[in-house]
């Protein structure tokens, strides 16, 4: 089957989403459906209202699917990332305003 790389994914979310979470939610469904060709990318995501950090891991000889966590950035806050994952742990998030 087709496997999503990272520049498809950038593409294909563009053309679907509206809003930040609209993306991250395109994202995730793409990626479940297709899988994921990347080890692990992370990405900026804002529509101008607000703005969410998400980093994605391939599922690589597992299937298809993808394994994911999105949080969004507080007004008034910076991230910065390159090279490695940001997001080093987390607690379970019962909030969908701040974590997926």
């Amino acid at each position: 089957g087709t496997i999503i790389d990272y520049g498809s994914l950038i593409w294909l979310t563009l053309q679907r989403a509206k809003s930040a979470r609209e993306a991250i939610s395109t994202m995730i469904e793409l990626c479940e459906r297709h899988g994921y060709a990347s080890a692990m990318e992370g990405f900026s995501i804002t529509d101008g209202n607000e703005v969410w950090y998400m980093e994605l891991l391939g599922r690589g000889d597992f299937g298809t699917g993808v394994l994911y966590v999105a949080l969004r950035i507080p007004e008034g806050y910076v991230a910065a990332h390159a090279n490695q994952a940001r997001i080093r742990e987390f607690l379970p998030c019962d909030d969908p305003d701040w974590c997926r």
